[in-house]
């Protein structure tokens, strides 16, 4: 299943993107990050991303489906991961995408 996590990683997965994000973020950009991050509006505040990735469409709706967090914003699509310190094929997440 690892090598199978491996390819979905290489055909689906395109840049980490998150020290953009952390400058936008802190520069307060309006562009729907608070999707990523958490909603003052919402009980739901704390989603805790620690990485931001840019997608491919297959992959957002698969991590979409796994009630991963994906922000569409001109025509592209950014995964707020929520682990760090591993490979991108080693989550849990990518490994369950992998097994179906």
């Amino acid at each position: 299943m690892v090598s199978k996590a491996r390819q979905i990683v290489a055909d689906h997965v395109r840049c980490n993107v998150t020290g953009l994000v952390s400058q936008l973020v802190e520069h307060d950009a309006e562009i729907g990050w608070d999707l990523m991050y958490g909603d003052p509006e919402s009980e739901q505040l704390a989603y805790d991303a620690s990485e931001v990735w840019c997608v491919s469409d297959w992959l957002a709706g698969r991590l979409r489906s796994h009630g991963n967090r994906v922000l569409e914003l001109g025509g592209q699509h950014y995964w707020a991961r929520r682990t760090t310190g591993q490979g991108v094929e080693l989550d849990a997440v990518i490994q369950r995408i992998a097994g179906e």
